[in-house]
C-alpha cells in the first residue's frame, strides 16, 4: 500500500533490501561494473558508493529534480547484480545467495 501511495504503482508485492543484504549478496557473487562508475563494485565500497550516488551534488542542495532521482542508482546497482547473478553457473556461489 505505501509503494502505491508513494509511487502511483499498483503491485502484488515489493522485496526490499538493506544496505546490509547489498553488501552481502556483492559479497557472494564478486564485483560487479557499473556504466560510468570508475571502479568496480564491491562488498568493500558499495555502501560508499550507495551514500554518494544518493547524496546530492556538492553545493547543489536538495532540490525537487534531486528529490524525483535520489535512488536511481539503485535501478543500475540493482540491474549489475542481476546479470551478475544470472551469468552465475557455479552452484558453490548461487548457494551463498540463499544464506
Amino acid at each position: 500500500s505505501l509503494y502505491t501511495l508513494s509511487t502511483g504503482e499498483v503491485t502484488h508485492g515489493v522485496i526490499a533490501f538493506d544496505q546490509v543484504m547489498v553488501r552481502s549478496i556483492i559479497e557472494a557473487l564478486g564485483s560487479v561494473s557499473i556504466v560510468d562508475i570508475p571502479e568496480p563494485i564491491t562488498a568493500k565500497n558499495v555502501e560508499t558508493y550507495m551514500h554518494q550516488a544518493w547524496a546530492p551534488e556538492p553545493g547543489e542542495g536538495i532540490t525537487g529534480e534531486w528529490w524525483l532521482h535520489r535512488k536511481d542508482f539503485m535501478g543500475l546497482l540493482g540491474r549489475a547484480i542481476l546479470e551478475k547473478a544470472l551469468q552465475t553457473n557455479d552452484a558453490l556461489t548461487l548457494l551463498k545467495l540463499t544464506s
